[in-house]
């Protein structure tokens, strides 16, 4: 079934599938989105950060309940969703705002799947995540290996990388690590250790 879903600046086309789930790639809900316009004043060509005021999150979220009633889970798939603690914070404020409506007749409540860094990650975020409906949350590690990431500026530390799991594990929140296993200055050694 292909709906539409309104938000404040855009229309959205929305698969719902037969289980009402819904999966929403770069959806107006992501809090932070890369836009496509550059920094011409600063001199800068990298893209500009937009960020959505909280409002607009939660109007956005409350839209998509109110016009796909039967949805039980978003998928805010832009890795820029949680871009640094404030925003993982101001984020999960919205969440916890809107979950009553959000959670309104569906048994086990709205379920939330989000993409970040790990980095952006520590337990009382995850802790947060987890009591407002956090069910997924994808990860760049980008390597197994630490001087790996060093290396394409993915500085995660290990142990924080580890914590990340068991914080997730132990609160029934799937931890999906992404892992590239071939990068140009791997060596056999280390890819046999990753």
């Amino acid at each position: 079934i292909l709906d539409e879903v309104e938000t404040l600046d855009k229309k959205y086309e929305i698969h719902t599938v037969r289980i009402h789930t819904i999966v929403a790639c770069e959806l107006a809900c992501t809090y932070c989105s890369v836009a496509n316009t550059r920094r011409i004043a600063s001199g800068s060509t990298k893209p500009s950060i937009v960020n959505l005021s909280t409002g607009a999150l939660g109007e956005n979220l409350l839209a998509i309940k109110k016009q796909v009633p039967g949805c039980m889970t978003i998928y805010d798939s832009s890795d820029e969703a949680w871009l640094g603690r404030g925003r993982a914070m101001e984020y999960l404020d919205v969440l916890e705002r809107i979950k009553p409506i959000m959670d309104e007749g569906l048994p086990l409540g709205m379920r939330w799947l989000i993409q970040c860094r790990t980095n952006d990650l520590d337990e009382e975020i995850i802790d947060r995540a987890a009591r407002v409906g956090v069910k997924h949350i994808t990860i760049g590690v980008e390597s197994a290996v630490e001087q790996i990431r060093k290396d394409i500026k993915k500085p995660q530390r290990e142990e924080l990388i580890q914590n990340v799991a068991r914080w997730c594990t132990a609160r029934g929140v799937d931890a999906y690590m992404l892992f590239i296993a071939f990068l140009p200055s791997i060596s056999i050694e280390q890819l046999h250790e990753a």
